[in-house]
């Protein structure tokens, strides 16, 4: 597929780039406006990021089940709680390495565009972090790792035996990293420069660092950790009550604030007509 020289500091974009570029744009109602090519070459990077993160989750995916077997039947019985626990922190780090990917390989190639430019303009506004990374998205977050934390405590309390015990206290472990990791990604995302060359890539830059926020707060980060507790402690009689109730706050939760993910009719959106 040919490629398109574009003004903006001589940018490469190609047709399938602008494609996405104009289905990005037609998703938050932005109509009849042509993609730049700086918004061609960040779309299209996340674009890529994206497929490969996903392609290098499930192939290292894979490999965890066949190691996950393998110690499964090699170790004894009373181990068994313990296998489950690596094999569900493996999951979660497999998923987490895979979103840190997609985000940091984004934000690295932002920086190389930024040394195309000729030109770069400052935001007129500050960044408004509630609108970043959206009430209904932080509330979603906070039940899911807040409810998590409480369950994975509980079970380690409450534990009948030390290899449960010792699971317990690994998915617990693991639940507190992942949610240092999203605040340090979250924050991170706030703190990033603009990356913008006149008025509508401020409002594409700003459209784009919430969508960059909210993808660390996507349910399929913290559901890793929901799986991981749930899964471990429900088979306890005494905490089954819990799980259950954990899991339905979190499906009314999830209900009543919907996909968050993207920033579906924010007010930048009608600077760019």
């Amino acid at each position: 597929m040919g490629e398109m020289r574009g003004p903006t500091g001589g940018l490469a974009v190609d047709e399938h780039g602008i494609r996405l570029a104009r289905q990005w744009l037609e998703s938050y109602d932005i109509v009849g406006v042509e993609p730049t090519p700086l918004l061609v070459a960040r779309v299209r990077t996340r674009d890529r990021s994206g497929r490969q993160a996903v392609v290098g989750v499930v192939v290292a995916g894979l490999a965890l089940l066949l190691v996950m077997a393998a110690l499964a039947d090699a170790a004894p019985a009373p181990l068994g709680p313990v296998v489950a626990a690596v094999g569900f922190v493996g999951t979660g780090v497999l998923v987490l390495l895979g979103v840190w990917w997609w985000l940091h390989h984004s934000r690295a190639v932002d920086r190389r565009i930024a040394a195309t430019l000729t030109q770069r303009v400052a935001s007129p506004w500050a960044t408004d972090w509630r609108a970043v990374v959206g009430t209904r998205c932080l509330a979603s977050a906070v039940v899911a790792y807040g409810g998590a934390l409480l369950v994975g405590a509980v079970g380690v309390l409450l534990a009948d035996s030390p290899p449960r015990r010792a699971a317990a206290v690994t998915v617990l472990a693991f639940s507190v990293v992942v949610a240092w990791l999203v605040v340090a990604t979250v924050v991170d995302v706030l703190r990033r420069p603009v990356l913008a060359e006149d008025a509508a890539s401020l409002v594409y830059d700003e459209l784009l660092r919430t969508e960059d926020a909210r993808v660390a707060l996507d349910p399929k980060v913290n559901g890793v950790v929901i799986l991981m507790v749930v899964v471990l402690v429900a088979g306890q009689g005494p905490l089954l009550a819990v799980a259950l109730a954990y899991l339905g706050v979190l499906f009314v939760t999830r209900l009543a604030t919907g996909d968050a993910r993207r920033a579906a009719g924010s007010p930048f959106a009608g600077l760019t007509g």
